[in-house]
């Protein structure tokens, strides 16, 4: 399994913003942190299937899921 750092900060009004700063853009949130924490999985899921995600060698980094 991969392990990913992502940031949870509060939101706002209630709830979390999530981000990864590995994948600049990509930005979801969720009204518990348990939902953020779920919207986030998915999200990275979803950017990891439409677009390749490369080291600054230009190697690509392998993407797994449990």
């Amino acid at each position: 399994m991969s392990e990913y750092t992502v940031l949870f900060e509060p939101a706002e009004r209630s709830g979390f913003v999530v981000t990864r700063p590995a994948l600049p853009g990509l930005v979801t949130e969720g009204d518990t942190f348990q939902e953020a924490r779920m919207m986030a999985h998915d999200a990275i899921r979803s950017s990891s299937n439409c677009c390749e995600v490369r080291t600054a060698g230009q190697e690509r980094l392998p993407v797994r899921f449990a």
